[in-house]
């Protein structure tokens, strides 16, 4: 039996309803982000009686009041911020969903996101679905940096047993069993989240690429603050859970830096595959760079 401390206890308030989703936001002042994401979960192909929605307003943000009633969603709102794992416990305790799903406030869901989700979570108790980098929208290097490196998911899966909480469907009584997402945790949460599912060896886990959200891709600066938020993250995880989780290496980071493989061809003239190529070896060095001073 799994013991769940005060980092990642859920106070459930209300009872389960069978065969319903509870869709989760995170969101901290990104306002045209939650109005694309609610806009694209208006048009889903599973009926709207069969799902609600609830943004967890990380700082109690009055704007983000205004767009949730604007759309008619629920909200929690947190005061002060503190963090979106957190933030989505809040949301998972107002859930009434035999299911929960979530994504994050700067992505657009497909049409039958809610439906494809739901079909797996009928064999599975924990689905990790894909996230595509939105084509459309690559302008620079940064972005096609991150088309080609960005979301792995299936190697997330295979080797870390955990896909994101910007696409996630989870039985709520994995929850119930397990706890929520630990609190503490400013970047990781997810990947320690999975991996405990995956170590408490009665749930059963899929990859499914046909569970799709589209996601923005990033410019330059917001790149490397993800690697800076994710090199923390991992870092986090190493003291809080030294068992599970092992500190990243400097050394083996410093000659991985020209050893870097895309999960995605661009398929685009050569030029560009070679800046994309060097832009991801800057990435790694970025990230050398994060693990040295952390230390």
């Amino acid at each position: 039996m799994y013991i769940v401390n005060e980092h990642i206890q859920l106070n459930f308030q209300n009872e389960v309803m069978p065969n319903y989703i509870s869709v989760v936001i995170p969101v901290y002042k990104d306002y045209m982000g939650l109005e694309d994401t609610l806009q694209s979960l208006k048009n889903q192909t599973l009926s709207e009686d069969n799902y609600e929605i609830i943004v967890a307003n990380d700082g109690a943000d009055r704007r983000i009041r205004q767009i949730c009633e604007k759309y008619g969603v629920k909200m929690v709102s947190i005061s002060p911020n503190q963090g979106s794992y957190n933030a989505r416990n809040r949301a998972i305790e107002l859930s009434k969903g035999e299911y929960l799903a979530f994504v994050d406030a700067d992505i657009e869901v497909t049409k039958d996101w809610l439906e494809r989700g739901k079909e797996a979570l009928e064999k599975y108790d924990y689905v990790a679905g894909d996230v595509i980098i939105d084509k459309s929208k690559l302008k620079n290097i940064a972005h096609y940096y991150e088309y080609c490196y960005g979301f792995p998911i299936k190697n997330y899966m295979h080797l870390g047993h955990f896909g994101v909480t910007a696409n996630l469907f989870v039985r709520r009584r994995v929850f119930e069993e397990l706890g929520g997402f630990d609190k503490r945790l400013r970047s990781g949460g997810d990947v320690e989240f999975g991996n405990r599912v995956y170590m408490a060896k009665r749930f059963k886990q899929v990859y499914k690429r046909n569970v799709i959200v589209i996601h923005p891709p990033r410019d330059y600066k917001a790149l490397i603050k993800k690697m800076k938020r994710v090199t923390e993250g991992n870092i986090q995880l190493s003291k809080l859970y030294p068992k599970r989780f092992q500190r990243p290496d400097l050394l083996e980071n410093i000659f991985s830096i020209f050893m870097v493989t895309s999960y995605k061809r661009l398929k685009t003239d050569h030029i560009t595959e070679l800046k994309v190529f060097l832009f991801a070896s800057f990435m790694k060095l970025v990230r050398c760079y994060h693990l040295a001073r952390i230390r």
